[in-house]
């Protein structure tokens, strides 16, 4: 029985689909890692959620408050079925004190989703919603984003892409449907992008750049 095994054993829980794990506000003592399964992280802003991050197998979440001692600063539902291992943070502790690679793990994920939300920040900052939306692409290219034959590929779910870059759904599809039609983009009926050209995105972005200064589209 290898590491991940024995702690599913001992520590594993399974949630329903639209269950909370926490919710903002509550006390921070365990760390999750999603062992089969997606989870949503959101966060109440101006009445409304704002999707922060959908994780996945593999993803670890729920480690700044918990390492930190303080209360959660989002929430955490599940999207579908879901089994986690509900690390206490004190075994947590002894686990990166006795294997490095598990420290440098988690440091290197903490890293890339800090990095992750700078990014979000600066595309709220961002007043053209055309801009917000390509910028939003990008991110998740990154962040999200599989090589394939085809370009680079992404799951999507543009109700909750909208409400991360605060823009309206509408002004979300029509942005994709121009890009779909210039074929920087392809889209499937099941929520998933690729991005044929990343190069070309990147030059569309400059030229709604542009335009703006310019007081053109």
């Amino acid at each position: 029985m290898d590491n991940v095994e024995l702690l599913l054993r001992h520590f594993g829980k399974t949630f329903a689909a639209g269950e909370h794990i926490f919710y903002e506000g509550d006390p921070g003592t365990d760390i999750y890692l999603i062992h089969d399964g997606e989870v949503r992280i959101y966060k109440i802003v101006k009445e409304r959620e704002r999707t922060l991050f959908i994780m996945k197998k593999d993803d670890f979440f729920g480690e700044v408050a918990a390492l930190t001692g303080t209360m959660r600063t989002a929430s955490a539902v599940t999207t579908q079925e879901t089994t986690l291992i509900v690390i206490p943070v004190a075994l947590m502790e002894k686990i990166t004190e006795n294997s490095p690679q598990v420290a440098i793990r988690l440091l290197k994920r903490m890293a890339r989703r800090l990095k992750s939300a700078d990014d979000l920040v600066a595309i709220l900052m961002e007043g053209d919603p055309q801009v917000r939306v390509v910028l939003g692409i990008l991110r998740l290219m990154e962040t999200e984003g599989v090589v394939t034959d085809a370009g680079i590929s992404f799951p999507m779910d543009t109700g909750d892409f909208a409400s991360q870059i605060d823009v309206g759904a509408a002004n979300v599809t029509s942005v994709i449907d121009r890009l779909v039609a210039k074929r920087i983009i392809a889209t499937t009926a099941d929520g998933m992008v690729t991005v044929k050209n990343p190069d070309e995105l990147e030059e569309f972005y400059r030229f709604l750049e542009l335009a703006r200064k310019f007081g053109q589209r």
